[in-house]
């Protein structure tokens, strides 16, 4: 067309001439025979809203000068690519730009700012095919008696789709008895799946999900000889069992887009393109997260209850629904409307109905259920229901719907009912007052709320309402980093029990999830797995430990864009399991020493991910750890020794008080610490000052002072404190271990230290939270602990396994598991063993020449080996248990 082969045009007006024609008439209005004369040419009619003006545009009067060159050098740029609209699994063979490139380019649309404010970032490959591949395993074992290694055969070999047609027999090794047994069953479940991505992105999951049930469907309608097209299967995909929801209408459109592009591939002749649907009804803009507008309730649940139908109410009901029907039959009878099969649909309903009234009127009287609830709220039910099967029926209409006018009626139509719901709810609890503010996104595209049950009412008002799956890769976006209306939108909600502390929106996400499955329903998310550790992950953590976690992967490197590790999570609404798989995931593991961003290329990954490769962690191991904190490096014999120490132990908290440094900055002063920080002490009045940087394993030396003037300083501690013989360590750890050093020299130091003083050298203080912690008891206890052995038993190999296995989260050493850490309580006899080896490392490493000093640094490595072996005896481990703590790589 830009060649003028097919029809010419002025210069500079391709765009006003050509493109806006073709899109915006020949492709989204139907000809006869396909005929477009101002083209001269055959154009298919695609329909589907794909290419209507947005926003009411008015292009045939409007003209928006564009060069021709424009579109010379975009065509220039096209024609170095090979495009196709067929998405792939995983194994590609040829490099081609397919659809899926839509979402990449979408995301790399947004600026970098931008896109760290949404938290969004594109989905690999690899990782939709797993989830979207374990997300259908678990539903269909949850829902069949086939044995799970049969479906997880079959759903994984599901490439052998686009073969299956041209054979005989299917192979055994491919889809086993059980699923030849089952075949009716499995169509029959894959084709009413409901699944739903509540943060749909540029539409991966959607699209994966869809991939793997038409793959698999098509290999069960050639076994139960009803053969159907890639296209009808996908059709009915799209229509019967996908949903998404995205706050971002650009998202949608893409999200939309792509699923039409994924029909288009299937015809290949022309004559064969059947129109597009409309998914403005399955593919939603809005915030999935709120159900509310400032704090109000919008749409009744109760409304969707079943009520106890009269015969005379269900007789009624069905006369309507059949009158609705036969309204539809006489247009199309008449040529208001196109046929495109609905005729056919509409006689098979009309039959059910026939039937059904029939079963009501021949209902003995005494089996007809009588109401015995409250009178008003049954008549709000019974029209609100009315009013849902209404808005179900128009939503299949327009769903189909070709002509743009009757899919305007049917939208108006749509929202319309879906208002007047809203309007009701709101009125019955007398919030007049919101309705004005609500009006103003009644045109919207977007809303800043979604509601679920009412949007997609005919998933709510099933036996077991909710959805099949729910599966998402949700925005990591901490709450302080949303916008001002976002954050209070959030806070004033009671909707989620996980939004606790500076809570991140995935663990929301995954809430979510379970408010809107069904009981035995899936989620399968991608997301940040700081929420495994971290403090605001406690309230998800507590929520999923209720129900059962099938999968929990761990990536301990960067997977793709995110700037964070992420994990993969696999759960269920339901209470019977009480193992999860863990798999935890390394750069080493795919053979990488750095972070891999493009991981979908690296095909080790689908390896590691066979079941084989999982180990088995009872759930139960959560819930002893402190906080629920899922540490998923554990493994059940880890936790058995972890235990054993535990039991032979007293925490160093009960031995010792524990606490940071001071804070030295003076803000009524305005100074800051350095002003302090003295490198000289002419007149002696300052003390002597270290800071963590400062501190070596065993002993250190800093040559600094600092003007303590507790009056002044932001948290000054108490110089009791500094002032006695204790241990320190450092607060910042990297990647090697926690050093403890013994500090005799009475030194001051800051925040970025950790203190561990006995409590019998604190029995003079006046500092209050330490006068409340100590007794008589804990006094007499420590005053039986030399402080060689506690540096000999926190130095050590067991220790810092322990603290790593159990406690470590990041590059963090932090009181609170300082305070944790074990220490076993034995005789002075048995204390001097180590304490002797202690004295010796001392001696040594106080020495000027010991950092340089090859040999001393040696000798000290064979005391600390023979203090590991001392602490081994101690905490009675057996060899095979100290072989656990060896085979550990403790960075030294």
């Amino acid at each position: 067309m830009f060649d003028k082969e097919i029809i010419g045009y002025d210069n500079d007006k391709f765009f006003n001439e050509i493109l806006e024609p073709l899109f915006y008439e020949a492709l989204s209005k139907e000809y006869d025979h396909n005929f477009y004369s101002r083209f001269d040419c055959k154009i298919p009619f695609l329909n589907g809203g794909l290419f209507e003006p947005i926003n009411d545009y008015d292009w045939v009067n409007v003209k928006i000068p564009f060069e021709d060159k424009i579109f010379k050098d975009i065509l220039k740029i096209f024609d170095r690519f090979n495009f196709t609209v067929k998405e792939d699994e995983p194994l590609d063979k040829e490099v081609a730009v397919d659809p899926e490139m839509l979402g990449k380019v979408f995301e790399n649309l947004l600026d970098v700012t931008d896109r760290k404010s949404r938290g969004a970032f594109y989905t690999p490959r690899e990782i939709v095919h797993y989830m979207c591949q374990q997300s259908l395993i678990n539903y269909l074992e949850t829902n069949t008696d086939v044995p799970v290694g049969d479906i997880e055969t079959f759903i994984q070999h599901g490439e052998l789709a686009q073969q299956i047609t041209s054979r005989a027999n299917v192979d055994e090794k491919y889809i086993p008895a059980s699923i030849k047994n089952n075949r009716d069953k499995i169509d029959n479940l894959l084709k009413n799946i409901k699944i739903v991505d509540p943060a749909v992105g540029s539409g991966a999951f959607p699209m994966g999900m869809m991939n793997e049930i038409v793959k698999a469907r098509s290999i069960l309608s050639y076994l139960r000889k009803d053969v159907k097209s890639n296209y009808d299967l996908k059709r009915e995909t799209i229509e019967n069992c996908l949903y998404g929801v995205d706050i971002d209408s650009s998202a949608v459109d893409i999200t939309k887009l792509r699923f039409w592009l994924s029909l288009v591939v299937d015809e290949t002749d022309i004559k064969k393109i059947k129109p597009l649907p409309n998914l403005d009804h399955r593919i939603m803009c809005g915030n999935s997260l709120l159900e509310e507008f400032e704090g109000i309730k919008l749409f009744d649940e109760r409304l969707l209850e079943r009520i106890p139908e009269t015969s005379d109410f269900e007789l009624e009901q069905v006369n309507a629904d059949v009158g609705k029907l036969y309204t539809e039959l006489g247009e199309i009878h008449t040529g208001k409307r196109k046929d495109n099969g609905r005729k056919k649909e509409i006689e098979t309903e009309l039959k059910k109905l026939d039937r059904r009234k029939k079963a009501i009127v021949s209902r003995p009287k005494d089996e007809t259920r009588q109401s015995t609830f409250d009178s008003v709220l049954e008549n709000r039910k019974k029209e609100s229901q009315k009013k849902l099967a209404e808005l179900k029926r128009l939503q299949k209409d327009f769903f189909n719907e070709q002509d743009r006018k009757r899919k305007k009626e049917l939208a108006g139509d749509i929202d319309r009912i879906e208002w007047e719901l809203v309007v009701e709810t709101l009125k019955e609890q007398g919030n007049e007052d919101a309705m004005q503010k609500l009006a103003q996104y009644k045109k919207n595209k977007s809303k800043p709320f979604f509601l679920w049950k009412l949007y997609f009412s005919e998933v709510f008002q099933r036996d077991n309402p909710g959805f099949d799956v729910v599966i998402a890769n949700p925005p990591y976006v901490n709450i302080y980093k949303m916008s001002k209306d976002q954050k209070s939108s959030l806070q004033k909600t009671k909707l989620y029990k996980s939004a606790i502390k500076k809570f991140d929106l995935y663990v929301i996400f995954m809430e979510l999830s379970l408010n809107i499955l069904r009981n035995n329903g899936v989620s399968s998310f991608i997301t940040s797995n700081k929420w495994l550790s971290q403090p605001y992950g406690k309230g998800i953590r507590d929520i999923l430990l209720e129900y059962d976690i099938l999968k929990l992967i761990n990536f301990n490197f960067h997977v793709f864009g995110a700037t964070v590790d992420t994990n993969i999570t696999i759960f269920k609404k339901s209470k019977y399991t009480e193992n999860i798989d863990i798999l935890n995931l390394y750069s080493s593991d795919i053979g990488s020493n750095k972070d891999y961003d493009y991981i979908e290329n690296n095909k080790k990954l689908e390896l590691l991910f066979k079941v084989n490769n999982f180990k088995t962690l009872n759930k139960k191991i959560f819930y002893d750890i402190e906080d629920n904190n899922f540490r998923l490096n554990l493994t059940n014999e880890k936790y058995s020794l972890i235990q054993k120490i535990r039991d032979q132990s007293k925490r160093l908290d009960s031995i010792c008080y524990i606490a940071y440094g001071l804070r030295g900055n003076a803000p009524s002063i305005k100074k800051n610490k350095s002003f302090f920080v003295k490198t000289e002490n002419p007149n002696g009045a300052y003390k002597k000052y270290f800071e963590g940087k400062n501190i070596s394993k065993w002993a250190f030396e800093s040559n600094q002072f600092f003007d303590y003037q507790p009056a002044l300083h932001y948290n000054s501690m108490f110089k009791e404190l500094f002032e006695s013989d204790k241990l320190v360590s450092n607060e910042i750890i990297g990647k090697s271990n926690f050093r403890i050093a013994f500090d005799s020299k009475k030194r001051y130091n800051n925040h970025t230290v950790i203190n561990i003083v006995k409590y019998d050298l604190l029995t003079d203080t006046k500092y209050p939270p330490l006068k409340k912690q100590l007794n008589h008891e804990k006094v007499n206890i420590t005053k039986k602990i030399d402080y060689g052995f506690l540096i000999g038993l926190l130095n050590s190999n067991l220790i810092y396994w322990y603290f790593k296995e159990l406690l470590a989260i990041e590059l963090h050493f932090y009181p609170n598991y300082v305070k944790q850490l074990p220490i076993k309580l034995v005789s002075h006899t048995q204390q001097y063993l180590i304490v002797n080896l202690v004295n010796q490392i001392l001696t040594i490493t106080k020495d000027e020449d010991y950092p340089d000093n090859p040999q001393k640094q040696t000798r000290v490595k064979t005391l600390e080996n023979q203090i590991d072996q001392l602490v081994y005896k101690l905490y009675e481990l057996t060899p095979e248990e100290m072989q656990i703590v060896e085979g550990f790589n403790r960075g030294k």
